[in-house]
């Protein structure tokens, strides 16, 4: 029997590269793409291979397209943009100004990597104080990271595979596969990740974030809604609404103030309400969980409704 399930398990493995190898051949008779075997893993060996400055005057867009790179934003006291670009082999990017657009791209858009491949390469974009324009940043691999504050810009980022921290954020659209979101502070926002973890101290203005499998961490916001499919929600504080759900996960809430209609939706986790601040009836049911509401106002024409099919509902 022993023997019978070594082959099996040598069937398939000779099948999964058998298969790759097919693919790989396939691809390598499409002269469009190019193929990069690289082995180098040493991030501290980065050097400044090209670089590009302008002046802000004409420029009302900065847009990034670029695979398998990290973004560095940085603020600057002088009086032009500038893009420096670094790597551990030399593989060429494009940047130039277009109309009112800061472009840097890649200049093979087909590139793919077969095998270990862990060359790293780094852009750093320096930005004026007075720029107020927009951001529209595209990465499959990498991460993209501003140190500096774009309270007054709006930003829009796209990564198929890296993590995205922000300080201070004005306008915010971000949309990662595999990949973590970190910020400070975030005006009107929409965050989608299919894997990874959100994290956002505070939430000035109307919020929307969703994972399908991550946690959403959330310190204070305004007029939040929140989905996950697997992972839990964790929020502080609330002084405007909510409307959260989540398939399997728990829904924590420490401070909750609504001045508008909320729902709280789980199919498969408790809520928890700790400090319920508002005037308003809690509609609570679960098919399967005990419910405990302290503070309900029956008569108020505000409605915070909280369904769950398995678990408990607690509001104090």
């Amino acid at each position: 029997m022993k023997s019978k399930g070594l082959i099996i398990t040598l069937i398939v493995i000779l099948s999964i590269l058998a298969i790759s190898l097919v693919g790989g051949m396939i691809l390598l008779m499409n002269k469009s793409y190019n193929f990069d075997l690289s082995f180098n893993i040493e991030k501290s060996n980065l050097k400044l291979i090209d670089s590009y400055e302008t002046t802000p005057n004409s420029i009302q867009k900065v847009d990034f397209d670029l695979t398998n790179v990290d973004i560095e934003v940085k603020e600057t006291t002088e009086e032009t943009f500038k893009v420096e670009y670094y790597s551990n082999k030399k593989k060429d990017i494009n940047m130039s100004e277009q109309g009112n657009s800061l472009i840097v791209e890649d200049k093979d858009k087909n590139s793919v990597c077969v095998g270990i491949c862990i060359e790293h390469r780094k852009v750093v974009l320096y930005v004026p104080q007075s720029y107020t324009g927009i951001y529209n940043l595209t990465t499959k691999s990498g991460d993209i990271k501003f140190e500096n504050d774009i309270v007054n810009n709006e930003l829009t980022i796209d990564t198929t595979s890296g993590d995205v921290a922000l300080e201070n954020a004005g306008n915010v659209y971000i949309k990662t596969v595999s990949g973590d979101v970190k910020a400070a502070e975030i005006g009107k926002s929409k965050i989608k990740t299919t894997s990874g973890d959100v994290k956002v101290k505070t939430a000035i203005e109307s919020t929307e974030i969703s994972t399908v499998s991550g946690d959403i961490i959330l310190g204070e916001g305004t007029k939040v809604s929140t989905s996950t499919t697997s992972g839990d929600v964790d929020i502080t504080k609330i002084s405007k609404s909510i409307n959260s759900q989540t398939v399997s996960g728990d829904i924590i809430i420490s401070n909750l103030t609504v001045v508008e209609n909320s729902s709280i939706k789980t199919t498969s986790g408790d809520v928890r309400i700790s400090n319920n601040n508002s005037t308003c009836y809690v509609d609570a049911s679960s098919t399967s969980g005990d419910i405990s509401i302290e503070k309900s106002d029956r008569k108020s024409d505000l409605t915070l409704t909280i369904k769950t099919l398995s678990g408990d509902i607690i509001v104090r």
